[in-house]
């Protein structure tokens, strides 16, 4: 358990540092995002773990979040292999937005 603990708070920690150092000029905006979507889903799997575990028993409730949970986790490798190929594709995107937000100040 404290395995997981400690992966999860580097997780986060790695995620956000690389969200700040990727997108500098927009990263208050990013941040709130990647924090709705971190509560949202905290709220969902709060919200649905009852049901699912009444329907599913324990083990095959944990068994299915434990892969869904790896799942998501493996964007990670997706993000190694590709994510600069991703950051090049979307800068021009990237400066609209930073000239738009520019802008308005």
């Amino acid at each position: 358990m404290r395995s997981l603990a400690f992966a999860t708070t580097i997780g986060v920690t790695l995620s956000v540092n690389y969200l700040i150092d990727s997108y500098h000029d927009i990263s208050g905006d990013a941040i709130v995002t990647v924090i709705l979507v971190r509560n949202t889903m905290s709220f969902a799997v709060s919200y649905g773990i009852t049901p699912w575990l009444m329907n599913l028993g324990y083990q095959n409730c944990f068994i299915s979040a434990a892969f869904i949970g790896m799942a998501t986790s493996s964007v990670f490798f997706v993000m190694i292999k590709y994510g600069k190929k991703f950051r090049i594709r979307s800068a021009s995107k990237y400066h609209r937005l930073v000239s738009a937000a520019e802008s308005k100040w």
